[in-house]
């Protein structure tokens, strides 16, 4: 005869509970220690876009040159952190420009000499989901002679 708990499941009833539960105990640690932390597939990435230096007449009528950078797409859980695009020429150091996420940086550049090459350079970074290391590719640069 078996002995029942005082609810009245029996011992053989409750070790199965338990066992089951630790069953699915095991089984929700192996899926979270699977793999290194963070692991992703290889095609989670953004891919960002630099425009080309423009001429442009900012409000009041004073010559720039701008350019802009942003992410075009991610892939898999990759989404975009950071983008930079830096301008320079027409006998200057030039600007940087800094945003975050899906932002689009915009970079303006009033030049001591509205003519020669004007470079556009960009960096975009980007984190995959769950995953504390970041990511950069920078696109190539462009050029424009004016």
């Amino acid at each position: 005869m078996r002995s029942r708990p005082a609810d009245g499941i029996s011992l053989l009833a409750m070790a199965a509970i338990v066992g089951s539960a630790a069953a699915a105990g095991l089984g929700l640690t192996a899926l979270a220690t699977a793999g290194p932390v963070g692991a992703q597939p290889d095609e989670a990435s953004c891919t960002y876009t630099v425009s080309a230096p423009q001429l442009i007449t900012l409000p009041g009528g004073a010559t720039a040159v701008t350019a802009t950078a942003a992410a075009s797409s991610c892939s898999g859980t990759a989404q975009p952190t950071i983008t930079t695009v830096c301008l320079s020429g027409g006998g200057s150091a030039g600007n940087c420009k800094t945003v975050y996420g899906w932002d689009t940086a915009q970079v303006y550049m009033t030049a001591t000499q509205m003519s020669g090459t004007f470079t556009a350079k960009a960096n975009g970074c980007w984190r995959i989901t769950m995953n504390v290391t970041t990511q950069c590719s920078p696109p190539p640069p462009l050029s424009a002679t004016f």
